[in-house]
């Protein structure tokens, strides 16, 4: 989850292929899921050794009998910056040696004022309520956000 439009619509986009029609939905996140202990959350507020680490961890290529689905830690949300796409090199040069943490980290970046919050557990999930969506069309525009007819808000969460 993100909470810029124009990175969810690419996102979308980028993701259609393997699944189909670019789909956009809006969730309201109720705002103890990173301070519920029973989630075990964690927050990066910004890069730092141990957002490094985690970022290393999460990029490294699965290892035979490892799951591509299962996540690579135990946490039940996860929130912080998000490393642009050619954190891949950075990522590598590190766990090479090439390059130490405080090296990694002036060269690594983040994309500006765009933080994420993911959840892997069904605990995390009920944290959240599924608000209205949007869909791409044929042609390249997309719908008007499609409101659920049983939720009475909208947040300004994506």
């Amino acid at each position: 989850m993100g909470s810029k439009l124009g990175e969810a619509r690419k996102w979308a986009d980028g993701k259609a292929g393997f699944y189909g029609i670019p789909t956009i939905m809006r969730y309201s996140v109720a705002n103890n899921v990173l301070h519920d202990d029973c989630v075990n959350p964690i927050r990066f507020d910004q890069p730092n050794d141990e957002w490094l680490e985690f970022v290393k961890e999460n990029r490294r290529k699965h290892t035979s009998g490892e799951s591509h689905n299962e996540p690579r830690h135990s946490y039940g949300a996860v929130s912080g910056p998000i490393a642009d796409d050619k954190a891949n090199v950075v990522v590598a040069r590190y766990c090479n040696g090439e390059i130490d943490v405080q090296e990694a980290l002036l060269l690594i970046r983040t994309i500006p004022s765009v933080f994420q919050l993911s959840l892997h557990t069904p605990i995390a999930l009920t944290y959240i309520t599924l608000v209205e969506y949007q869909q791409k069309l044929i042609g390249g525009k997309w719908t008007k956000w499609i409101t659920l007819p049983f939720v009475d808000h909208v947040s300004d969460d994506l």
